[in-house]
């Protein structure tokens, strides 16, 4: 089949490469496609690479400017953001490189509580600070958040979830084994309350075994419970984490999307975790394939997980729900689909009303940029109460 797209250019932060789920859906992607489309990522800051993948550093000007000059072109390729701010940085880094390429930004759910600073907001977001592509589409993992998203953007937007891995047939699990699986980085994964659930969860059932995979800045902060704890670093082998896992869990504060959760559930692994994001409560029907909680109920948190752990039959009814979640995320599906809107938006892009789109793009930009101060003035004034 001949394809219309055949250069992927992702702008992505450096942990995000390194330790989170854009490495693994990036990578399901290149094994999926790589055969036939070429994938670059362009990454801010540290340098990570498994010599897979096209790996340049955002401060490569040689490497960036020969990429754009001779091998890219706006007919055959797709530009992705996977933070809304980097596109505008990019651009407004390289004024030498054509604005024509077709850009899809990713908005994940929570991704005006990435944005903290008003000198951050300034740089990135604020339309007279900046020289900007007009966005082709947005897109984001659930119908929920692209009504919320609608707000903002009036353009084109795409609900594509990431891809679920093959399922696996688990023949048998360790009832005692407990998974956490993510960047070890406190700010997003509420770290502090994985320590306390482990010491909780520890109290109950001495027999339970918690294995945390994952590397990241806060390490140190889980190598407070390496007496409990068995911490394994970053592990690329899925089967090694949830072939015999008894329960997956995450105790984020915020996730663009959770593929944890639904790692887990392709090997019949239920999952208990916090209410993080919109596409967690798609991936978790609460009391049917895992438990949902509010952030820092480590009590509930504590006896769900148990439960779980000892009630075989219990734990039996949750892994066939899992399974059946993730069938509605594989791969082949997911992955063709959004391949197929990347050839739209190239297809757009040629007849593509650049001043249209450029308005609705400083549009969108405005009202991210209007709602975080709101919502920052909203904090300063409970924080006051």
């Amino acid at each position: 089949m001949t394809r219309k797209v055949k250069n992927i250019v992702y702008l992505v932060l450096s942990s995000g490469i390194s330790y989170g789920g854009i490495t693994s859906y990036c990578n399901m992607y290149y094994d999926e496609f790589g055969a036939d489309v070429n994938f670059y990522f362009i990454y801010f800051d540290a340098d990570y690479s498994k010599g897979l993948r096209n790996t340049i550093s955002f401060k490569d000007d040689r490497r960036i400017k020969d990429l754009f000059d001779h091998v890219l072109s706006p007919e055959n390729t797709i530009i992705i953001s996977t933070r809304v701010g980097q596109f505008n940085q990019f651009f407004r880094s390289y004024p030498a490189i054509s604005v024509k390429y077709p850009v899809i930004v990713e908005h994940h759910a929570n991704m005006l509580d990435y944005i903290n600073e008003s000198k951050w907001l300034t740089g990135h977001f604020l339309p007279e600070h900046s020289r900007m592509n007009a966005i082709n589409a947005v897109k984001v993992f659930t119908k929920t958040e692209a009504f919320e998203v609608r707000k903002y953007f009036t353009g084109k937007v795409l609900s594509i979830p990431n891809p679920s891995l093959s399922n696996v047939e688990q023949f048998q699990y360790n009832p005692n084994k407990v998974v956490f699986v993510a960047r070890l980085e406190e700010s997003e994964k509420n770290l502090t309350m994985l320590t306390r659930v482990a010491k909780k969860l520890k109290i109950k059932n001495e027999n339970i075994e918690i294995h945390i995979y994952g590397d990241g800045p806060d390490r140190k902060i889980v190598e407070q419970i390496a007496d409990i704890a068995f911490l394994h670093g970053r592990i690329d082998n899925k089967d090694e984490i949830y072939k015999d896992a008894c329960v997956v869990i995450s105790t984020s504060n915020r996730e663009g999307f959770g593929l944890t959760i639904l790692e887990g559930a392709a090997y019949g692994v239920p999952a208990v975790s916090t209410k993080h994001s919109p596409a967690v409560n798609e991936l978790i029907t609460h009391g049917e394939n895992g438990y949902l909680f509010d952030v820092n109920q480590d009590d509930e948190f504590v006896d769900a997980i148990n439960e779980l752990c000892i009630n075989e039959f219990l734990r039996d009814s949750f892994s066939k729900h899992a399974v059946l979640t993730s069938l509605r995320y594989k791969k082949e599906i997911v992955m063709g689909n959004y391949i197929k809107e990347m050839e739209a938006c190239i297809e757009e892009n040629m007849a593509l009303d650049r001043a249209k789109s450029m308005e609705l793009t400083l549009n969108y930009f405005a009202k991210c940029y209007t709602y975080k101060l709101e919502e920052n003035e909203s904090l300063k004034r409970k924080m006051k109460v």
